[in-house]
């Protein structure tokens, strides 16, 4: 247990805020929420910048940056946990619970938020949810990672936080523009970023709880540690496809190139008869027009971006069997789409025991201990009715996300089992038909072995 001279105060949590480290952390998470949004080409020009020193390069590669986002298209895809809606009811069920939970679900939008929160979270490891009201209106948003700060004051579970920052301005000239919102479980103040608080009535966190539910993919971390591959491998990919629209540019035309003549507006048309005279020079050397066809491998640096595009999507848990760059439209089968599936589906399973708790979590805070004070102060809008039970607690179920599977694709799989000694022709006959009783599947082995026999006779009286 801390003793009182030993927790932080307004001063001590500025300085974290503001430390070397947690500034980095946060301008990399800044970094990650405009790629993902779309602010790409400024980080690959100061890419280019960095690697360039002459200025007419750097502008002719600048203006031919090629800004594909596949950190965008990575994080959707990851963040599959909500693209069914789940299924929410009290885990005693009462119609008046079910009635204040669907009232919940469309004044938070609350799939629109969770989804969100999903792609937040599989962008930066960690993002947050915060109830607000909003004119009177219950109302939930998302946070991401570089608009808070989380400092844990716990000695014996660190990892749990126990201040919440909250950034609502930060990164001015002057800290003392800077604001913050600091929530711990007894107060609740607004600090400029020298650590001054403002003036209010009152510090006390009515609440009781601090009013925002984190997700993290660490739970034994206090702050997630970040990846770089994303990001490096996003500007890598947007460098390795401007350098070649760069070549592109230099490389498309032939360069034609005279022998023992002089050039003198020579112009070329489809129907010109093009004269040459000879040099004066001592040795004649017979005129002649030559051509330096351009040598630049397209195909080659193409290849190398699919290469490093199906490493990372390996990395990341997704199919690398629909990557291509060069126009093969293979198409996958229905063993493939299933066997490239497994991976992602076993990441969302992980995704879906998180967000399950977050759900709970927000539940209980916001109906134990935010709507109470909501209702008590009269701040909310009388017009929404939300009144749960006293021991209301939350179930959440998430709809299966396996791949479809069509009849060619069962067969196709019952048959590789067979083969591989994996089951019986017997039982792959049983899950191919499951509507028939022992007797049947006999009778359709028999009638089976009948065709094989009547198609071997034929074949022999054939020959």
């Amino acid at each position: 247990m801390l003793r009182l001279e030993d927790m932080l105060n307004s001063k001590n949590i500025a300085e974290i805020i503001y430390s070397r480290s947690n500034l980095k952390r946060i301008q990399s998470d800044k970094m990650r929420y405009e790629i993902y949004n779309g602010k790409l080409r400024e980080y690959v020009e100061t890419a280019i910048r960095r690697e360039f020193i002459l200025p007419e390069t750097v502008s002719e590669l600048i203006n031919r940056i090629i800004p594909i986002n596949i950190t965008q298209k990575i994080v959707n895809k990851l963040a599959g946990v909500y693209i069914n809606e789940p299924k929410r009811e009290a885990v005693i069920y009462s119609i008046a619970d079910q009635e204040a939970i669907d009232q919940i679900e469309d004044l938070f939008r609350l799939n629109v938020t969770m989804k969100h929160l999903n792609r937040m979270f599989k962008l930066c490891k960690m993002a947050a949810i915060e109830p607000f009201l909003y004119k009177g209106k219950p109302s939930l948003r998302c946070l991401p990672a570089h608009t808070f700060t989380l400092i844990s004051e716990d000695l014996i579970c660190p990892e749990i936080e126990t201040i919440f920052i909250k950034h609502i301005s930060i990164g001015g000239a002057d800290k003392k523009t800077d604001l913050h919102a600091v929530w711990t479980e007894s107060e609740q103040y607004t600090m400029n970023g020298e650590g001054e608080i403002l003036p209010q009535d009152d510090y006390v966190n009515a609440y009781g709880v601090i009013p925002f539910v984190v997700i993290k993919d660490t739970p034994d971390l206090l702050m997630p540690i970040q990846d770089d591959d994303l990001l490096s491998m996003q500007i890598a990919i947007n460098l390795l496809l401007t350098d070649l629209a760069f070549a592109t540019k230099y490389q498309a035309w032939s360069l034609i190139y005279l022998i023992g003549a002089k050039a003198q507006n020579i112009k070329f048309n489809p129907n010109s008869v093009i004269s040459l005279d000879y040099l004066d020079t001592e040795g004649k050397v017979k005129p002649e027009i030559g051509m330096i066809k351009p040598t630049i491998d397209i195909d080659g640096m193409l290849k190398e971006v699919e290469a490093l595009l199906s490493m990372l999507l390996t990395t990341k848990s997704l199919s690398v069997n629909s990557v291509s760059l060069m126009g093969s439209g293979n198409v996958s089968s229905g063993v493939a789409k299933i066997l490239d599936s497994a991976e992602s589906t076993e990441d969302r399973q992980d995704q879906i025991a998180v967000f399950s708790a977050a759900e709970r979590s927000l539940f209980n805070i916001f109906t134990r201990n935010i709507l109470p004070i909501w209702k008590n102060s009269n701040a909310i809008n009388p017009i929404y009715e939300l009144d749960f039970s006293f021991d209301f607690e939350l179930s959440v179920s998430y709809p299966d996300m396996s791949p479809p599977v069509t009849e060619k694709d069962e067969v196709e799989i019952e048959k590789m089992k067979v083969e591989a000694g994996l089951t019986s022709k017997r039982e792959s006959i049983k899950k191919l038909n499951p509507e028939k009783n022992e007797d049947q599947i006999d009778a359709l082995i028999m009638e089976i072995k009948q065709d094989e026999t009547d198609s071997q006779s034929f074949t022999f009286n054939q020959e």
